[in-house]
């Protein structure tokens, strides 16, 4: 088990908690004042918030001081939850068999109101889905959501692997629904997408496409002696080019090379993408449906990839365990400046 203080964000409905972890004595400290009996009011709401703690027998054995914010008091407790759960993972891995059934904030109830059990018509069934589908309801399949779950976790797992080790995610969603969720998360936690149309070669020729950010990034520099000594024509050709550029490349404009991971939403409509990602070996995380071949992408998530609620739910999710990654290796990058100065 690691020494120092460690950090977890969790997200649960509209509520956020930021919970920093060290080894003490059991003391709560929530929003600068209040310990967490008196804030959250109800001993149930109290055993929820500190359920991983009580997993692993650790309530009397670390301070956890926690900033919680949005929502009703039974989000925050959630919330709390999670935070605490990804804190205990920055401080030793081991735990993670343990609060595994915590660690994704996404419950088989939300899943089911969101509509992700809902399948393609049964003609449509891919045979390699088939592992998925528990039954069939008016002609529709109805996919199991303990596996979503379960593969989900599995993602989840890999792509918090990923970001330790500094590697970069690519969300990949060019379908109506996806595309607003896809550039949403993306932005949130400071990952790249591609939400307009999939050039072809994006990966597999990225040095071209490397120039043709090059170009775009030339064309929005204020100044730029492109822009001199042209007619009213060329300047206007030159602002439909950087349009242009701008719309296809506008995700990506700032990745410097290739994706360690690449998320997916709809398989079956982003064949192209994985088929690049797959010739590279760069691993894919893909919502599936029951018309898609779930063994095209190394981690699939099979759930309705043509509901809104759906997507957002486990788009968000992924998104989460990128943020709060993300956040813990800058505490520990701080925390290390701090012993260098101090040595």
């Amino acid at each position: 088990m690691k020494k120092g203080s460690f950090t977890g964000i969790g997200r649960r409905k509209n509520s956020t908690a930021r919970v920093y972890l060290s080894h003490g004595s059991g003391k709560f400290v929530i929003n600068k004042k209040s310990d967490i009996n008196s804030y959250l009011k109800r001993e149930s709401l109290v055993i929820h918030a500190t359920k991983p703690l009580d997993i692993l027998n650790l309530k009397d054995k670390y301070d956890l001081t926690i900033n919680v914010s949005g929502g009703g008091l039974t989000g925050q407790a959630g919330a709390i939850q999670l935070g605490i759960a990804r804190a205990l993972l920055n401080s030793d891995e081991e735990f993670r068999s343990q609060l595994k059934s915590i660690m994704i904030t996404v419950t088989k109830d939300e899943l089911l109101k969101s509509g992700a059990h809902f399948g393609h018509v049964t003609s449509k069934t891919d045979p390699n889905f088939r592992d998925y589908v528990v039954s069939q309801k008016n002609g529709i399949d109805i996919i199991n959501l303990d596996d979503t779950i379960d593969r989900l976790s599995k993602a989840l797992s890999f792509i918090k692997s990923v970001v330790d080790r500094n590697g970069e995610v690519l969300f990949v969603g060019t379908k109506k629904h996806a595309k607003d969720i896809i550039q949403q998360e993306a932005d949130r936690c400071g990952m790249f997408y591609v939400v307009e149309r999939w050039l072809g070669g994006t990966l597999t020729n990225f040095s071209t496409i490397k120039k043709s950010i090059k170009r775009l990034q030339s064309l929005e520099k204020e100044g730029s002696s492109l822009y001199e000594d042209l007619t009213k024509k060329e300047l206007l050709m030159l602002n439909r080019e950087k349009i242009k550029l701008s719309d296809q490349h506008r995700g990506i404009k700032d990745m410097k090379r290739l994706p360690d991971v690449v998320v997916v939403v709809d398989g079956k409509t982003e064949s192209i993408a994985i088929e690049e990602a797959k010739k590279l070996e760069i691993p894919i995380v893909c919502i599936v449906d029951s018309n898609t071949n779930p063994l095209v992408c190394d981690y699939p998530v099979p759930a309705n990839d043509d509901s809104i609620r759906t997507i957002q739910l486990l788009i968000t999710e992924i998104s989460n365990v990128i943020v709060s990654a993300n956040d813990a290796k800058s505490k520990k990058d701080d925390s290390k400046k701090k012993e260098e100065k101090e040595g």
